[in-house]
C-alpha cells in the first residue's frame, strides 16, 4: 500500500464495526467515516472505469 498508516485505520474501523464473521450491509457505512471518507477519496483520484476507452457500437 502506498499509504500503510491509512490502511491499517481502514481495516480497524471494518474490524471493529463489521468484525471477521459476518458479511457487510449497506446501513454499516454509517458508522464507518473514514472508511467512506478513504473510498470517496480514491474514487476521485482514479476513476474505477477507464473513460477514455473508445467504444463502437453497430458500426459507429
Amino acid at each position: 500500500a502506498a499509504f500503510p498508516h491509512v490502511q491499517e485505520k481502514v481495516v480497524a474501523e471494518i474490524e471493529t464495526v463489521i468484525g471477521r464473521n459476518r458479511t457487510p450491509f449497506w446501513k454499516d457505512h454509517a458508522d464507518m467515516p473514514y472508511t467512506e471518507a478513504t473510498i470517496l477519496q480514491l474514487r476521485r483520484r482514479r476513476t474505477i472505469i477507464p473513460i477514455n476507452v473508445a467504444i463502437y457500437f453497430g458500426g459507429f
